[in-house]
């Protein structure tokens, strides 16, 4: 089920996240999700064990999943934890490979 999501706006406390999540595996928190400009989804996630902040997204042609494997994350909720797995794209930013819900 669709919820309702805000769109994102830089000047928005969510400007701490980064882009710049660790290539591999960790288990994140989603934090927040919020419409992007160009048919994408903004994830914010807290890495549990480091405490560090980032942002990723998903993409419409994609189904708001991970490029790989992975719920729609337009219908899950905030305050999931996630086993995630992310990489790098062509251009260098990072890309949500795959995740996996661990606990609501």
């Amino acid at each position: 089920m669709r919820q309702e999501i805000k769109s994102y706006a830089p000047s928005d406390l969510l400007k701490e996240y980064v882009m710049d999540a660790p290539q591999g595996t960790w288990i994140g928190r989603l934090d927040e999700h919020a419409w992007g400009q160009s048919q994408n989804l903004f994830l914010f996630f807290t890495d549990v064990e480091a405490g560090k902040k980032y942002r990723l997204s998903v993409f419409a042609n994609k189904q708001y999943q991970p490029s790989k494997t992975g719920p729609s994350f337009d219908e899950e909720p905030v305050g999931g934890l996630y086993e995630i797995q992310t990489g790098k794209s062509k251009s260098g930013f990072p890309t949500l490979l795959s995740a996996q819900r661990i606990s609501a």
